[in-house]
């Protein structure tokens, strides 16, 4: 069985904690993404406006990354531990030492917004990803079965309610954007973004559980389900209030 021991072999190349061992494809991935991020957000901000702690720290975080990504093949502790730990904990150290350098002011917005971009393909790239040429089922340590068919479809009705959860979510959310003061926008865009995930969630688990029989509670349990939401409600309404006659 040939194409079996080498599916053997390519499981077997498995570090302990699961996670297959990047190649030389993903390891430079890593190092690249890293590099690039670093290059915007930490290192060019440090030479220009850092003092020498700040600079020896940034260097300390690409060290810390090349190192990681090069150990990560023979221990992935230590190689997540030197490649995204510590690089991560020394480049938010370099920011705090910069402290107003690295303002909005500071940072050209193509040169922010690239750096960004580079921060989240470097968390992506340390996603565990499986060996090339290997298949999931074909682990020999795999339960061999029947695939597993769904008990039920659901119901029109159920995608109709996900869709106006999420049009409702999206509606406050575009509303914040009608505010223009500065501080109160930034309140009405979290507020905003907050209210859309909690109906989109809410819109979501009904949609599911649409056909699923729910028992019948007692009013005082339904009570005590909303407590906390008419709690957090009666806040706001007397912080509002309260901010009402301060103001006035």
């Amino acid at each position: 069985m040939p194409a079996e021991a080498e599916s053997r072999r390519m499981w077997a190349r498995q570090l302990p904690n699961g996670a297959a061992q990047p190649n030389g494809v993903l390891r430079l991935n890593l190092l690249i993404t890293g590099t690039y991020a670093w290059l915007a957000t930490t290192a060019v901000p440090a030479i220009l406006h850092g003092s020498a702690v700040c600079i020896v720290s940034a260097l300390g975080a690409i060290t810390c990354l090349g190192v990681g990504v090069a150990l990560y093949s023979r221990s992935a502790a230590w190689g997540r531990a030197l490649g995204m730990l510590a690089f991560v904990v020394l480049c938010a150290f370099t920011w705090i030492t910069l402290g107003s350098a690295l303002g909005p002011g500071q940072l050209h917005p193509i040169q922010a917004a690239s750096g960004a971009a580079g921060w989240v393909l470097f968390a992506f790239g340390w996603g565990a990803v499986r060996n090339a040429r290997t298949v999931p089922e074909n682990d020999p340590h795999v339960i061999v079965g029947k695939p597993l068919a769904p008990r039920t479809a659901l119901p029109r009705l159920a995608y109709v309610m996900f869709a106006v959860s999420l049009v409702g979510g999206l509606v406050p959310w575009l509303l914040a954007w009608r505010v223009e003061r500065g501080q109160h926008a930034l309140l009405a865009h979290a507020l905003g973004l907050a209210i859309a995930i909690a109906m989109v969630s809410l819109g979501a688990q009904a949609s599911v559980n649409l056909q699923q029989p729910t028992p019948a509670r007692s009013p005082a349990r339904r009570l005590n389900g909303i407590s906390t939401t008419v709690a957090l409600l009666a806040l706001a309404a007397v912080t509002g209030f309260v901010v009402w006659l301060v103001r006035g």
